[in-house]
């Protein structure tokens, strides 16, 4: 026969709530313990970086708001948006095309302010008439001004919405730089940029790390060798060796470089370092600019 313990219901689930309480601690400890693996970040921190909107008080990337129209002379994506977002009010609008896109004329009239010489000429070569979409930068432009609300359509004519007109205040510059950037890199799909068949939707999604690692490492320069392992999380480049593991002329130096390190270097934020390769100039090496870490930073 079995010797009755003398313990009831009550005592066992007061041991299961100290078991709990037990592993709650250690799970907490394990979440605030610095990984080597996650560039020295401990779980939680990586979790907020990832999971927290970039506009709230409690993101631990914060975008500073306060700095003058002059700053961001170094942004060059940045400035000519904002002439775009310009030449729309100041116009009282722009007449749509039939497929909704900005027509030729305006599109002439923004090539000199997204397009450097050599670009320009190259698109006039091969066109014989220029369309919104054969003046990429101008596209994505209206793209991410669309999608941050920005823009949007009125009687068949591309508008800056009444309340983001202020935006465009010199004075206000830093808040415009902020919603677009932000706009850019959580809700612009960056694969449409390079059309590389690579979805790539973990890389994008915790960018908030990458940036942060970029910060971190990149007050000189940084080789493009070994970046995946330097400003990614391992599970993203774990997702991004599944979707490039069929395609031999893809690695994931060149997937960062075309959906980060790029975009960047658009924005006035890394300057990139290229050298002349076998067939075409290659990148080598990355750092930030003075602009990143005035306009990018990070509390935890």
């Amino acid at each position: 026969m079995f010797k009755d313990s003398g313990e009831g219901p009550m005592d066992d689930e007061r041991r299961l709530a100290r078991l709990d309480e037990e592993l709650a601690k250690i799970m907490h400890a394990q979440n605030q313990t610095p990984d080597p693996e996650m560039g020295g970040l401990a779980a939680e921190q990586v979790y907020r970086l990832v999971y927290s909107e970039w506009d709230s008080v409690r993101s631990p990337l914060q975008l500073r708001r306060d700095l003058a129209l002059e700053d961001y002379e170094a942004s060059p994506f940045f400035l000519a948006t904002r002439k775009f977002l310009l030449a729309i009010l100041e116009g009282g609008g722009v007449k749509t095309t039939a497929t909704g896109n900005l027509p030729r004329k305006f599109v002439a009239e923004m090539m000199d302010v997204f397009l450097d010489a050599e670009y320009k000429e190259d698109v006039l070569r091969v066109n014989k008439v220029v369309n919104e979409t054969d003046v990429f930068p101008l596209h994505i432009s209206r793209i991410v001004c669309g999608v941050s609300g920005l823009i949007g359509k009125s009687k068949g004519r591309f508008v800056v919405r009444k309340k983001c007109q202020k935006l465009l205040a010199p004075e206000r510059a830093g808040e415009l730089f902020s919603a677009l950037f932000i706009t850019y890199f959580r809700k612009f799909n960056l694969s449409f940029a390079d059309g590389m068949p690579c979805e790539g939707v973990s890389l994008q999604s915790n960018i908030a790390y990458s940036l942060q690692r970029i910060q971190a490492i990149a007050n000189d320069w940084q080789p493009i060798e070994g970046v995946g392992e330097s400003i990614l999380l391992p599970k993203v480049s774990d997702d991004i060796e599944q979707e490039i593991v069929d395609r031999p002329y893809l690695t994931i130096s060149r997937i960062v470089e075309l959906r980060i390190l790029s975009h960047l270097h658009r924005w006035g934020l890394l300057e990139l370092n290229y050298e002349q390769g076998k067939y075409v100039e290659e990148l080598q090496s990355f750092r930030k600019t003075p602009l990143f870490d005035r306009v990018v930073g990070f509390s935890f």
